[in-house]
């Protein structure tokens, strides 16, 4: 029996101290940040279907220009290569943080980890939308620029098209990979903010 109440007592002391939630958010970090090799590795598989597969109306059109296709396609498996190592990078970093996430004169445990994976996934979400965003905007870009060139009838349109995917493609996923940023930072910091008015107010009442 003593030996159940030593286990019993290192549990609940486990839980008062939030170690027994800190332990187990590290390896989902590291987790979550080498899930991202699935990444390259996705472009991979793109590019492998994309010359075994039998061919759609989009792919028929690059058929006779399959330079292009894998050209895209390397642009694409070195940004995702680059979001990959990254994300890892930062998912890791953040791992190595997790044994300070609650402080000791806090009476909360699970709601500092919350606020941290909440920022944690806007940066990682951002990190990735960001340069995967810029890559296929780059890739395909570029893709129906050298296009225009081997199709010299349809130059003008398929060039135009072109630039448009090019710069307006990397305008749009510098915008959103802000706004995802943005918006987990302040769910992040507003979920804080209520931990520490709870904290605060824990504290004037134990004062009286």
């Amino acid at each position: 029996m003593n030996q159940l109440d030593q286990l019993l007592k290192k549990y609940l002391k486990s839980c008062d101290s939030g170690k027994i939630f800190t332990g187990l958010i590290k390896p989902i970090y590291l987790v979550i940040g080498w899930l991202h090799l699935l990444l390259p590795l996705s472009i991979i598989i793109i590019g492998f279907n994309a010359f075994t597969s039998d061919y759609n109306e989009l792919t028929m059109t690059f058929h006779d220009h399959s330079f292009i296709i894998v050209f895209a396609l390397l642009i694409l498996f070195v940004a995702a290569c680059i979001a990959a190592y990254l994300t890892i990078k930062l998912w890791t970093d953040r791992a190595d943080r997790t044994d300070v996430l609650i402080r000791p004169e806090s009476e909360f445990c699970v709601l500092p980890i919350i606020v941290t994976f909440v920022r944690n996934i806007g940066e990682g979400s951002a990190l990735v939308g960001l340069i995967m965003g810029v890559g296929f905007s780059v890739a395909i870009g570029l893709g129906l620029a050298f296009l225009s060139f081997a199709e010299s009838y349809y130059f003008a349109e398929i060039f135009k098209h072109a630039m448009i995917v090019f710069f307006g493609g990397i305008v749009i996923s510098i915008v959103l990979s802000y706004l995802t940023l943005l918006f987990h930072r302040f769910l992040s910091e507003l979920i804080g903010l209520m931990v520490s008015m709870a904290t605060n107010v824990s504290r004037i009442a134990n004062m009286y």
